[in-house]
């Protein structure tokens, strides 16, 4: 199980795999659902592997997607949380975060 961590940067809105952008990889755009699309191609254009489940706290629950492909895990699971607005995400724990596997 890998956590998707969702958060804002600026004007854009972020997606996270792993303890930082240096060790992990994340993806950014103007909505939660398009951050997930570029996390999902980074994963894809470097042929990172995802183990299934990926889950996102959101809401005060566990929001989790399965699939064959990074691709298909991240993209089902961007469809999964649509309808979530930002606040509904809990707000980043970077003690937490740090001890999440590189990828």
């Amino acid at each position: 199980m890998r956590r998707i961590f969702i958060f804002r940067e600026g004007n854009m809105m972020g997606a996270m795999v792993g303890p930082d952008l240096v060790r992990g990889v994340g993806g950014f755009g103007p909505s939660i659902k398009d951050a997930l699309y570029a996390l999902a191609a980074e994963f894809q254009e470097h042929g990172y592997r995802l183990t299934p489940p990926a889950v996102v706290e959101v809401a005060g629950t566990t929001v989790a997607a399965y699939g064959y492909s990074p691709l298909g895990i991240l993209n089902r699971l961007a469809e999964a949380i649509a309808g979530y607005r930002e606040e509904d995400f809990p707000p980043l724990n970077w003690q937490e975060i740090g001890w999440e596997p590189p990828v």
